[in-house]
């Protein structure tokens, strides 16, 4: 393509030849008047004798248009430059913005039709042939003597046969119709006039063929009239003196175009053929010879509709450009996920060349509304495909969740209101719009999940169990959801996307269970997450179940429920003793209260140890204690289940001494008498080897650490029936320094049956063992120095800020090697196992990577089973309950029970789990417990299992004098947890606000509610059966405190909201018994995520914070820690120069615990920072790399929706 000398614009083929001509584009005005035709005095004759009669007076009505220019307009050529990159056009400036407006540009394509071939015919020469030989043509009546001799009076008529171009009829290949014709017209030059001044009609008319022998006596039209017999076309053209006539031929020419002519003859003449005034020549030069100029165009071609993303169905990970196919494809959309804009796009060819911009249609008909949108691409080129395809974006915001839509889409290369060709639109498009997270809940009756009452498991430690899956895809009121497409099970909490149904391990929506097999004894936590069709990703559910020790594995000592197998025992945040059981779930389970403890009020900060009896023919473990500074040295009898009773003492020290070797010695200060020197003891079993298999535990000796010594206190013997409880000797092991080291006593850990002491050194987080050899006459030579003997065990260092305690009671998995545990200072309990020879037991280290977090450690402020008798009076409150004192039966805060009855039923839905539960009637049932139970100043959590009739109705709660607290109720479809700002009338409760579709309230359906709040860092959630379900934020606190109170509210000092529904296992404990800290990507903009990402990693103060590819590298791993911050590589995410409002930028600082380091991870995917009550924010949801996230109102858009788990390791 390029622009020809004379303006006109050629675009040929590869091998040069013109295919399609396109005249030079033209520009006009509105037209002027013309002046008026002379009259007869005022003629200036040329050639002429005789003066011409006046021509009619005439007024144009012809006006200028888009499509062409009226009579009398301003006309010049558009000056065309075609490149390789584009035509430009350059309007005549002489022309343009003359006048008055609007001017008209057009640069259409047309076609021209020339003259082949002509002849002149003569009346005065009637048989002389003149084909294809005068020029020019001589037209009128010819009656002139001189200058010019006509050599005989007569009429001159004049024929052309012009070549219809075939560019007006021919279709291109790809086109979807032949050329459609806008408008024609025949153009003629006159070289001369008789009588210039004379103002001239000329007629077109269409005649027959003209050849060689076409003479005056044999030609198309009669002599008897004016051009006889032949039609006239259009008007006449009026012309004084010479230059352009022209013929409006656009019916003609479209008649050719629909029967493809090859050419047509017409004539040209005066109307009047007698009036030699009228005598003019017209032109057949080239150039100016009669040709026909047709505007036409060619439809356009649209095709390949495509939706980008594309739709699909996630669950076999196929995607669609425009429909499903099938019959009906609207039967079977694909859909498209949240957070996603969307672009509608459609290739586009125009045949002529002509600019295009495409139309779309998009519709949607649903019970929840219906409607259309009529969207507009803009210009584009003349060919648009590909990533150049025409296209429009659909904004988020103007997509309705579970709405369907339809669309397709056509090409224009004309807008109103001009006139031109659009294509045929295409076939329809259709995509759903699904922005609505699944939900999925596991349960399994293998493995009762952790906190069901009277749980049952079927297997055990080791053993594969069934565990199934429940998965929602919620769906907005009248609309639809893709639905659950499929699910992924890990042990690892943290959020994961980007994975596909597809992949390996993942399991279908199809199936609705799967295999999985605990490790270890104890509590274990198993992950799922759920993505829907639309590619939408859950939050990870947490499943917390207890394995019991599998009847099978090895039984060791440090037995304390009579189950032969080990157990761990703890205190817990409220001082009580904490049993956690290889064989039942912890989560209840209270081994010894606070008030059973040497002091009397609390087990936090005594030393205690057990492995064996200092007592005869004992089958489990008994305690021994000491207090800090303490005289006494105690013994706490085990009732043979793991409850302890009140302590006893054992007496005085030993005080017959015995140096290293074992030779007698005078006894130091500090040894014999009272045991107020010791600061640390070891139950380490029997010196001289241990059975592993008894039918009781032998007799234990004491290891203890007596001013920074080390001493064996050495049970007495078997036989010895006469209640002493050592043998008499105080053996001194080590004259180093021990007091920063931690006695831990493992069993068996040498490679035989003797015992092993191992050490904590409290400087470096060490661990180290100290062996016991010689059998018969132990060796104890390894005691002698802590530093110098013994070795240090690999694999773990367990610092004490990191680990307060730690400890062992032996091999608590069964792999034959004796393991180590340790809590943390939340409470979290970690175990590592043993690394070693599983044949002899001989452990040299551990394993690096602790196993999943066995319990959390909360202290158990009240525990109401709600499983008493049908007719009780009284509620038990399982804490500081005593079975062997009736008079304690009821426990510290029971409950007083009044409209409410027990019935049985199985809250947990599990095997044997069904048990009495209290059902409420919703108009007067509630049961009041005594006293204060929570300080809601202070981290608390809830747990209960509820079933609720109706939607309504507080189900837990804690009166104040005006108004409750705190309550948790179902709330029109809605589990809600408040709590209240003030003790006073009104609504005055912060709330749970931000929730997902796993807070949905389900009656008549038992639902496993617990509710905590952080008092650090003001952070409220609600879960529901293990998943996050609802997020608020508390702070300040109002310090209400009361009776707790099952089954109503307390509103303007009255009760109200009465309950309908059953409750069971009300459980309150002091803290909020999280699994931990949460670690991993938060990511945005799914299903391709950005990840909030430490620029380069660098923690240096002021460092920007950005959203970036997610490459799993550590400036990627943020952290959701207890006191409310976020942090990575150990810097906090802060909002700079503690910003507050809308925009503020955030970075990464040094970690001050200012306000605006606060960030609280909400139920509905955003991440509050509570002092500015804004959400963290992707502008504009600009998920480009290095976009830098802001503070933002809170609104619940895609731009605050991050991916991040809410409970995890």
């Amino acid at each position: 393509m390029a622009s020809a000398a004379a303006g006109n614009i050629p675009y040929k083929d590869p091998a040069g030849k013109v295919r399609l001509p396109a005249p030079p584009p033209m520009q006009w005005d509105p037209p002027i008047p013309p002046p008026a035709a002379p009259s007869s005095g005022t003629v200036t004759q040329a050639r002429s004798l005789f003066a011409a009669p006046a021509a009619p007076a005439t007024t144009s009505t012809n006006t200028s248009t888009p499509d062409a220019p009226g009579d009398s307009a301003h006309v010049a050529p558009i000056t065309v430059n075609a490149t390789a990159t584009g035509i430009d056009l350059t309007p005549d400036q002489n022309v343009l913005g003359k006048g008055s407006a609007p001017w008209f540009i057009d640069p259409s394509i047309s076609a021209d039709s020339g003259t082949q071939h002509w002849v002149q015919v003569q009346e005065n020469h009637p048989d002389t042939k003149n084909y294809d030989l005068q020029s020019p043509v001589g037209t009128g009546y010819c009656g002139y003597t001189a200058p010019e001799d006509c050599t005989g009076f007569g009429r001159y008529r004049a024929y052309f046969t012009i070549g219809i171009s075939p560019s007006i009829y021919t279709q291109p290949g790809g086109a979807p119709s032949p050329p459609t014709v806008y408008d024609s017209k025949l153009l003629a030059n006159v070289s001369d006039a008789s009588s210039p001044s004379t103002n001239t009609p000329f007629g077109l008319y269409w005649t027959g063929p003209i050849d060689g022998n076409t003479t005056w006596s044999n030609q198309p039209c009669a002599t008897n009239a004016t051009m006889g017999g032949c039609a006239k076309v259009d008007t006449s053209s009026w012309l004084t003196g010479t230059g352009p006539i022209s013929f409006n031929v656009t019916s003609q020419m479209q008649q050719a175009a629909s029967q493809h002519w090859g050419n047509w003859t017409v004539g040209i003449a005066p109307d009047d053929e007698s009036n030699k005034l009228f005598r003019h020549h017209l032109s057949i030069s080239p150039g100016s010879a009669p040709h026909i100029q047709t505007n036409y165009d060619i439809q356009p071609s649209a095709w390949g509709p495509s939706i980008t993303p594309q739709p699909g169905f996630a669950s076999t990970n196929t995607h669609f450009p425009c429909n499903s196919g099938g019959t009906n494809p609207w039967d079977n959309v694909g859909w498209i996920g949240a957070n996603q804009n969307i672009k509608l796009s459609v290739n586009s060819w125009s045949p002529a060349w002509m600019n295009l911009y495409s139309a779309f249609h998009v519709f949607w008909n649903s019970s929840a509304s219906s409607g259309s949108w009529g969207l507009n691409s803009g210009w584009g080129g003349s060919v648009n495909t590909g990533d150049g395809a025409n296209s429009v974006t659909i904004g988020l915001s103007n997509l309705q969740d579970g709405q369907v839509y339809g669309w397709n889409a056509g090409a224009y290369d004309y807008a109103s209101p001009d006139s031109g060709l659009s294509s045929p639109w295409t076939g329809l498009c259709y995509f759903g719009i699904d922005r609505t997270p699944p939900t999925v809940s596991i349960g399994s009756t293998d493995f009762p999940p952790s906190g069901t009452p009277n749980p049952h498991p079927t297997k055990f430690a080791g053993q594969a169990g069934t565990f199934a899956l429940h998965g929602t895809d919620p769906a907005p009121a009248s609309g639809a959801a893709s639905g659950v497409a499929c699910f992924r099970i890990s042990t690892d909490p943290s959020p994961v996307t980007g994975w596909k149904c597809t992949d390996p391990g993942i399991i279908p929506a199809t199936t609705s269970s799967f295999q999985f097999t605990p490790g270890n004894w104890g509590t274990n936590i198993v992950y799922a997450q759920a993505q829907d069709n639309a590619g939408n990703y859950s939050q990870p559910t947490a499943y917390a179940f207890y394995a019991p020790w599998s009847p099978s594995s090895k039984a060791v000592f440090g037995d304390v429920t009579g189950d032969g197998k080990p157990d761990i025992v703890l205190p817990d945040n409220s001082g009580n003793l904490k049993l956690i059981s290889s064989g039942a779930d912890p989560t209840n389970a209270v081994s010894a209260r606070a008030g059973l403890s040497p002091n009397g009020t609390s087990w936090n900060g005594v030393q205690f140890t057990h492995r064996g009896s200092l007592s005869q023919n004992i089958s489990v473990d008994d305690l021994i204690a000491h207090t800090s500074s303490g005289v006494d040295l105690y013994q706490v009898l085990n009732t043979g289940n793991g409850t302890y009773n009140l302590p006893t003492t054992v007496g005085a020290m030993p005080s017959n001494c015995l140096d290293t070797s074992g030779k007698n010695m005078t006894c130091p200060a500090g040894i014999g008498g009272d045991w107020s020197k010791v600061t640390a003891i070891a139950a380490i079993g029997k010196p001289e080897g241990e059975n592993n298999t008894p039918t009781s535990v032998s007799r234990t000796s004491l290891i203890a650490v007596v001013n920074s010594k080390l001493w064996l206190f050495h049970g007495a013997a078997e036989s010895n029936n006469l209640g002493d409880y050592f043998d008499g000797t105080a053996r001194l092991l080590s004259g180093s320094d021990w007091t920063n080291y931690d006695l831990i006593n493992p069993g068996p850990a040498n490679g035989g049956n003797q015992p092993t002491l191992w050490a904590r050194n409290r400087a470096d987080g060490t661990i180290h063992a100290y062996r016991i050899t010689g059998g018969t006459t132990p060796n104890y030579t390894d005691f002698a120095d802590p530093v110098a003997n013994g070795i240090v065990l690999t694999g773990v260092n367990l610092p004490t800020g990191s680990y307060p305690t730690v400890g062992s009671s032996g091999d608590l998995n069964g792999d034959g090697l004796a393991d180590l545990w340790a809590t943390t200072p939340s409470g979290q309990l970690k175990l590592w196992s043993g690394a070693g020879t599983a044949t002899t037991g001989a452990v040299i280290g551990f394993i690096s990577t602790p196993a999943p977090n066995l319990v959390s450690m909360p202290g158990v402020l009240g525990h109401w089973k709600l499983d008493d008798d049908a007719n009780s009076s009284k509620a038990a409150d399982l804490v500081n309950q005593d079975p062997t004192d009736p008079s304690t039966n009821l426990g510290s805060h029971p409950g007083t029970v009044t409209n409410t009855t027990f019935a049985s039923d199985n809250p947990s839905g599990t095997t044997n789990g069904t048990t009495n539960v209290a059902v409420f009637n919703g108009t007067s049932s509630e049961i009041d417990t005594a006293g204060t139970t929570v300080d809601t100043t202070k981290s608390f959590t809830i747990d209960a299992w509820i079933k609720p009739t109706s939607n309504g109705g507080v189900a837990v709660s804690q009166d104040g004098t005006t108004t409750a607290g705190f309550m948790l109720w179902p709330d029109r479809g809605t589990w809600r947890f408040a709590m209240a700002n003030a003790d006073a009338t009104g609504w005055n409760y912060d709330w749970t606000g931000a929730a997902n579709a796993n807070a949905t309230v389900q009656p008549n359906i038992w639902a496993h509610l617990t509710a905590r709040y952080n008092s650090n860092s003001g952070q409220m959630s609600l879960y529901v059966n293990g998943a996050l379900a609802n997020s608020g934020y508390h702070k300040p606190t109002s310090a209400i405190s009361g009776k707790l109170t099952i089954g109503r509210w307390w509103n303007n000092k009255a009760a109200a909201s009465y309950f309908n529904g059953s409750i069971s296992d009300v459980t309150v404990y002091d803290s909020t018994a999280q699994p931990g800290t949460a670690t991993g990507a938060i990511s945005i903009g799914a299903p391709t995520p950005k990840c909030l990402d430490l620029n380069q990693g660098i923690t240096t103060n002021g460092n920007s914070v950005q959203v970036y590819d997610c490459n799993g590298s550590a400036a990627q791993k943020w952290t959701f820690n207890p006191d409310g911050t976020l942090t990575a590589n150990g810097g906090c995410l802060d909002a700079s120069r503690n910003g507050t409002a809308n925009g503020t930028l955030t970075e990464i600082w040094t970690c001050t615990g200012s306000a605006n380091q606060q960030w609280l991870p909400q139920a509905d995917g955003s991440i509050l920072n509570p002092v500015s009550n804004r959400c963290l924010d992707d502008p504009s949801w600009n998920t480009t790399n290095g976009t830098r996230p802001q503070l933002y109102d809170c609104n619940a858009t895609p731009a605050q929706n991050w991916a991040f788990s809410a409970t995890a390791n």
